[in-house]
């Protein structure tokens, strides 16, 4: 005991550590249970014979327990009933029966199967076996008297083996035991068996020994059970004739093993019979096979495949059970194509854990190094297929990069076939620099330059890529390179630095390396995307006079224009387009879209009055009989200019229309008084054409401009002939839009300037419409009365005249009477 009462770990082996044996202290799945045997022999009856304990069956358990610190043991161990305590070995007298020991066999990783011998309990001379070997209470049992007497030190760190006496052929009714575990487990259930003691302990041991290691481990078995129910610690309980409790086999599943049928599976009825032959032949001939078939059926994978093709099934067994015999081929189907659904099986599988994967990544890595140039291209189409299918390929192509590279640029066709087929994306991964920049050769051919972009910093050191220029140059534009892809390679070393492009370009003219109708399109292309205002002229004075340059001086010209287009500067650039027709030529062509000459044109229409005759002869010099060209512009410009010096106006009356429209234009934006009023009779002539370029009104607006002092009267008088006093257009315009006469001013000068009745009726309803038509209802009303007047006046005098009449009449006839009664 390891200190106070009851049972404890009376021994250890030596360093066993501390959370291992409290963990042992911990387990709860040996429980008294002597109570439960009916026939236990008495303490008198074991004093007298002592080998009636064996009657008590032993209980085994094969698990794995877990320590405080999560670290996972596996166990193989042993309760036996003993009988007596250790009383009886210290003074031969019998007492209480119901002592046990427990030996537990604890290993640290996978047991190896001889481990599971033990389990036969015939262990050899030398090996492990359960302590004690003999349960029976006898003063002379040796192994019971050293662990029940005295102080029993820690036992030694020993190498024994686990070699039991064992029997090639197995009990065939391990293979329905096998199967009908497989049944449970899948189903997630527990098995209890029913078995006799020594046959229970026979299929267990039978059972492990079937089993490779790594799948042993994973089945738990408890032997004897007598406890109710099951419990987590085990997956198979076996259970003997005198189990003391109720079976309940829906909780459960339950057989009886001797008198159980096969399980009816796919598995059982696919292997069980081959699996008899085997094990009941020979165990040891056929272990492997046997290994092998379990492991498949015990991995949760075979579910899965079970179902699938065969070619698939094949290869997905010779990969988790003999993968040793598995190679790159295993990957396909019977047409020599990649099997989709067997890769989708083995991808789920490498991901669980790196251990699935090592086969899988030796396979690959080896078949990748071993490629050469008659199937590197189908490898890698298949190497890209595998990525896409999910496998992590990663550490395999960085080693196996060095020899696909290697064969890859072996030949440059098959660089480029490689490229064509399967993308540059798809062989990059195996790409290595020092391998491309040994074969830097094949920059200098154009098999490669469709792909050139991406690859040309691969081939060049990076010590060379330094010098841009050089690299453009020499391995590139010296070969003719195609120009649209020596524009991207261009673009990606110079980046957005426009100017260093076009430098390079003048280099290469300023030293001759190539021809300029080959320089001039990319300086052009790259020009036009600098705002830098480049002077070709003066940079290649000495090629002035060069026609193929005629395009670079023609854009270095219309650049820097404002230099060039001015009164000051205009005879220079004669000069060099008389030393160069192609530029003149071109001058000419781009005349009216590129505004070369516009400069000029400001400046001497803004300061050609200060000295006509030199404005003159700079236009006829320079521009008019100069160019072949036509510009209304200057043409307008100089006919002023001669009128100015020469003033032979009768050229302006000989000029039709729309050129006389643009001399009074010229005139006017001149702001030239004299000329405009010395040409006045024939712009007013003009502008009595109707919807003509000259209007009255624009030609009394501009005489107004330039004779602010002038009158109306006098307006009229010189912009309305004798002969034309009835128009109305002129009359308007300057009555209403130039003096802003009102109504009655207006009215009052157009009477005293002539105008007949009608066209001032016409007039007057134009232009003031309203007040005429007031005028005009007044005076009629005026008029009424006055009629009225006249004839009321006219009645009176009547009257007046017939009264006087009467009374001349009355005063006569008074008279004569006076005077006849005078007489009387």
């Amino acid at each position: 005991m390891d200190g106070g009462v009851g049972f404890g770990i009376r021994t250890a082996t030596e360093n066993t550590p501390e959370q291992l044996l409290k963990a042992i202290r911990g387990i709860k799945f040996f429980t008294d249970d002597w109570e439960s045997y009916e026939d236990k022999p008495s303490p008198a009856k074991m004093k007298e014979n002592p080998s009636a304990i064996e009657t008590i069956a032993k209980n085994y358990a094969i698990t794995n327990i877990t320590d405080e610190q999560g670290k996972v043991y596996y166990v193989i161990a042993r309760r036996a009933y003993v009988g007596f305590d250790y009383s009886f070995y210290k003074n031969g007298m019998p007492t209480r029966p119901g002592n046990y020991v427990i030996d537990y066999y604890v290993f640290d990783s996978t047991p190896k199967s001889q481990a599971y011998e033990i389990l036969y309990e015939k262990s050899l001379a030398e090996s492990n076996h359960f302590i004690p070997k003999s349960v029976q209470p006898r003063e002379d049992n040796e192994e019971m008297k050293e662990i029940s007497v005295g102080a029993q030190p820690a036992l030694p760190i020993e190498e024994k083996p686990f070699n039991a006496e064992l029997v090639d052929a197995l009990d065939k009714e391990v293979v329905k035991l096998f199967f009908t575990y497989l049944k449970s487990h899948k189903e997630g259930k527990k098995l209890v068996v029913k078995a006799g003691k020594d046959k229970a302990l026979k299929l267990t041991a039978d059972l492990y020994r079937m089993l490779e290691p790594e799948s042993a481990k994973n089945v738990r078995i408890y032997v004897n059970l007598r406890s109710q129910g099951v419990n987590d610690y085990f997956d198979i309980f076996f259970i003997h004739e005198d189990y003391p409790h109720q079976i309940y086999p829906g909780l459960y599943d339950y057989i009886e093993i001797d008198s159980a049928a096969m399980p009816d599976t796919d598995e059982a009825k696919t292997f069980s019979r081959d699996l008899e032959n085997l094990v009941c032949s020979s165990f040891a001939a056929n272990k492997d096979d046997v290994y092998d078939t379990l492991k498949w059926l015990m991995m949760p994978e075979y579910s899965i495949v079970k179902s699938l093709s065969k070619s698939t099934i094949d290869s997905f067994f010779c990969y988790c059970i003999q993968p040793g015999n598995f190679t790159y081929d295993n990957l396909k189907d019977s047409n020599g194509k990649l099997n989709d659904e067997f890769l989708n099986v083995l991808c789920s599988y490498t991901k669980k854990n790196k251990k699935n994967a090592e086969r899988f990544n030796i396979v690959v890595t080896e078949t990748m190094n071993d490629a050469t140039a008659q199937d590197i291209i189908k490898l890698i189409e298949e190497y890209n297929h595998l990525s896409s299918a999910g496998f992590y390929l990663d550490d395999i192509t960085y080693n196996v990069k060095q020899n696909v590279c290697s064969v890859l640029l072996s030949d440059i066709n098959l660089f480029k076939k490689s490229i064509d087929k399967l993308s540059l994306k798809g062989i990059q991964k195996f790409f290595v620099k020092t391998i491309f920049e040994s074969k830097n050769e094949y920059v200098d051919t154009n098999t490669l330059d469709s792909y050139m972009l991406h690859l040309y910093k691969w081939f060049l050191s990076d010590e060379e890529l330094k010098n841009k220029n050089n690299v453009l140059f020499k391995r590139f534009m010296y070969r003719n390179m195609s120009s649209e892809i020596f524009y991207t390679i261009i673009d990606d070393i110079h980046g957005d630095n426009e100017d260093a492009k076009v430098k390079f370009f003048i280099q290469i003219l300023q030293k001759e390396l190539k021809p300029f109708k080959v320089v001039w399109p990319y300086m052009d292309h790259y020009l036009a995307k600098t705002s830098t205002k480049y002077k070709f002229l003066q940079e290649f004075e000495a090629r002035i006079e060069n026609e193929q340059y005629a395009p670079m001086f023609y854009h270095s010209i219309i650049t820097n224009k404002a230099s060039y287009s001015t009164v000051g500067t205009i005879e220079q650039l004669s000069a060099v387009l008389k030393k160069n027709p192609e530029l003149k030529r071109l001058v000419e062509a781009n005349y009216n879209q590129d505004g070369l000459y516009k400069g000029l044109y400001n400046e001497l229409k803004t300061s050609c009055k200060a000295n006509p005759q030199k404005a003159l002869d700079a236009i006829k010099q320079n521009v008019l009989g100069f160019l072949n060209i036509k510009d209304p512009s200057f043409q307008v410009l100089a006919f002023y200019l001669e009128l100015k010096i020469t003033g032979n106006y009768d050229k302006v009356r000989q000029l039709n229309p729309t050129s006389l429209k643009l001399a009074y234009k010229e005139i006017n934006e001149q702001q030239d008084k004299e000329l405009f009023n010395e040409l006045l009779p024939v712009f007013v002539e003009a502008s009595k054409i109707q919807k003509g370029d000259i209007t009255p009104l624009d030609v009394a607006k501009k005489y107004k401009e330039y004779n602010r002092e002038a009158k109306t009267t006098e307006m009229l008088e010189k912009l309305v002939p004798s002969k034309d006093k009835g128009w109305i257009d002129m009359i308007s315009a300057i009555l209403h839009d130039v003096s802003h006469k009102d109504f009655k001013e207006a009215f009052d000068l157009v009477q005293r300037f002539g105008m007949k009745s009608e066209d001032i009726e016409k007039l007057m309803t134009r232009i003031y419409a309203k007040e005429y038509n007031a005028y005009k209802r007044k005076n009629k009303v005026k008029n009424f009365f006055v009629s009225m007047k006249n004839i009321f006046t006219s009645k009176k005098k009547s009257n007046d005249t017939d009264k006087k009449k009467k009374e001349e009449t009355k005063e006569e006839k008074r008279k004569d009477k006076q005077n006849n009664k005078s007489t009387q």
